[in-house]
């Protein structure tokens, strides 16, 4: 079940032809719009973290559509979904993956117990629309194995997996 979910935004990514795809900086001015229309949502609140000014970005249209993607490759990866709208966008939804410290054995092997956070306004993932939706997929002996939760529930385990990483990095220098 996990692939299925996690693949859920790649084939939606994936499930149009002659899309144009390239790379792009987070400076980018074709960028600028997106950024705004994201600001304009508070998306701290649907559990949401900061954009990465030095993330990996590919720009990512549907030709003949008002469709717009972002891959966003940093400290998580994310997608983000956006509608042209005149001159400018708006923000449509967003899927990020928090990857933890913790490995387990899962059923498509040694993996990374991670957090994935979705919010959809236009039913691309089969979740229900205008809310959050968090997955926890690690050990079932986490505490946040088989709970419906909330931003509430992962602020804090998100910081901690994000500290974590951030002292072994600079161990490893």
């Amino acid at each position: 079940m996990h692939k299925i979910i996690v693949a859920i935004p790649l084939l939606f990514a994936l499930s149009s032809c002659n899309r144009t795809t390239e790379r792009a900086k987070y400076e980018d001015p074709r960028l600028k719009p997106m950024w705004e229309a994201a600001a304009a949502v508070d998306r701290e609140a649907l559990g949401f973290t900061p954009i990465e000014r030095n993330a990996q970005i590919i720009l990512d249209a549907v030709p003949n559509t008002d469709h717009v993607m972002l891959h966003v490759y940093g400290t998580t990866s994310r997608i983000i979904w956006f509608r042209k709208l005149g001159d400018g966008y708006k923000w449509t939804g967003e899927f990020e993956i928090h990857k933890g410290p913790t490995q387990y054995e899962s059923v498509d092997g040694l993996t990374y117990e991670e957090i994935d956070i979705s919010y959809d306004s236009e039913d691309r993932l089969g979740f229900p629309t205008n809310k959050p939706h968090i997955i926890y997929w690690g050990p079932d002996s986490s505490p946040l194995s088989g709970k419906l939760l909330r931003v509430e529930d992962i602020r804090e385990v998100i910081k901690k997996w994000d500290e974590k990483k951030k002292s072994e990095s600079a161990r490893v220098k």
